[in-house]
């Protein structure tokens, strides 16, 4: 019985370290900026950025350039009157503390 506890017991605390390593990467705070681009390459000056998960949003500027911050498990969803909407999440991306993306819609 305590050969069984020995092995089983170690690696169940491995295992248990890897699933609360992930979760922590996923809620770190990350700042998304770019620009919002019509299929001619023209900026378009009316975006709305909103945060699907706190259903907070920002305006884009009239350059179609935006930034924001949220959690890198955030879901961004992009639109303007006239277009297509987008969502992008970055919870799969490779980590780091900011990302610059450009955006067709």
């Amino acid at each position: 019985m305590h050969r069984i506890c020995f092995f089983v017991v170690p690696i169940f605390l491995l295992l248990t370290q890897h699933v609360v390593g992930q979760t922590d990467s996923v809620q770190v705070k990350i700042k998304v900026e770019g620009k919002i681009r019509q299929p001619n390459d023209q900026s378009i000056s009316t975006v709305i950025v909103v945060n699907q998960s706190t259903k907070k949003g920002v305006f884009g500027k009239s350059d179609g350039s935006f930034s924001v911050e949220c959690l890198k498990s955030d879901t961004l969803s992009f639109t303007s009157l006239g277009y297509d909407s987008r969502t992008i999440c970055f919870k799969d991306s490779i980590m780091r503390e900011s990302y610059s993306i450009t955006l067709y819609l």
